[in-house]
């Protein structure tokens, strides 16, 4: 929430509209809470690149994107795009290694 307003940032590495489409329609059909899924919240599907081949490396990704949307006071669809690298799974997989061994998170 930012400034009283809910925002949702949706990325995949395809780009697909249509999977934040599915997203939005399966939290509408829980039927979730309010406070969780307000009416008036704001979607934005996050560009990134596509790389390919594509790779299954979608748990270090994950936690690079969610750390970026927790970390940023600028709310963009083109957020994720400075991190873009051709070699990011593995730059993530160093990456999440080190935070494992020394606890700490940079």
């Amino acid at each position: 929430m930012v400034s009283g307003r809910t925002y949702f940032l949706c990325s995949d590495n395809l780009n697909s509209a249509r999977t934040e489409a599915l997203i939005r329609d399966y939290l509408l059909s829980l039927n979730t809470l309010f406070e969780f899924n307000p009416p008036d919240s704001i979607w934005i599907n996050c560009r990134g690149f596509t790389y390919y081949p594509r790779s299954n490396e979608c748990g270090p990704r994950s936690l690079l994107a969610l750390s970026v949307f927790c970390c940023t006071t600028v709310i963009d669809k083109s957020i994720l795009l400075p991190f873009m690298h051709t070699n990011l799974a593995q730059i993530c997989r160093w990456w999440v290694g080190k935070i494992l061994i020394t606890a700490s998170f940079t």
